[in-house]
């Protein structure tokens, strides 16, 4: 959960059972077992009230499968929050995921205080996005930095064993 200046936080939420199927990190690849619900909500501590955000403008047929996110106010527009989402996609077919792993991206979204939806902003895909695990809102809304937990290996047995390692981090502006 994240916080905003605004008194709420916001989450990303899945399905525990879909987690037990697709998890890259932990090398779970099952596609079928994917969630295709995964979603962002706001939490309200004054009210206790949990409020889903609807996805506007995001086209892509194999959804949203969030691991990491970070939300910041946009500097160039200062009402605006900044939602930049670790996607980890299922690869196109007929790519097997237990030989190719997830087609991980960034997906960046925008929303506004009391607004109940999140806007589609941009998908970041590169070859170096591979295993991406955690992210950062750089100095501009045009930047990011993330961290590759399992290197550039996405499935199998070095994949877990690279659990352990530090990977190297990228900037994308």
């Amino acid at each position: 959960m994240q916080g905003c200046n605004w008194g709420q936080l916001l989450t990303s939420g899945s399905s525990s059972n879909s987690r037990t199927h697709w998890t890259p990190a932990l090398n779970r690849l099952n596609a079928t077992g994917k969630s295709s619900a995964d979603y962002v909500a706001v939490f309200d501590p004054a009210t206790e009230k949990i409020q889903r955000l609807q996805i506007q403008g995001f086209k892509y047929n194999r959804g949203l499968s969030v691991h990491g996110i970070e939300i910041v106010q946009s500097k160039q527009h200062p009402s605006q929050l900044l939602m930049y989402l670790i996607n980890h996609r299922h690869p196109m077919p007929p790519a097997d995921p237990y030989e190719v792993g997830a087609d991980s991206t960034v997906e960046v979204f925008n929303t506004s205080p009391g607004e109940k939806d999140m806007h589609f902003v941009a998908t970041y895909k590169d070859p170096i996005i591979s295993t991406p695990n955690d992210i950062v809102a750089g100095p501009d809304d045009m930047t990011f930095y993330f961290t590759n937990d399992h290197g550039s290996v996405k499935s199998g047995l070095v994949s877990l064993v690279n659990t352990l390692r530090i990977s190297i981090d990228r900037t994308f502006t």
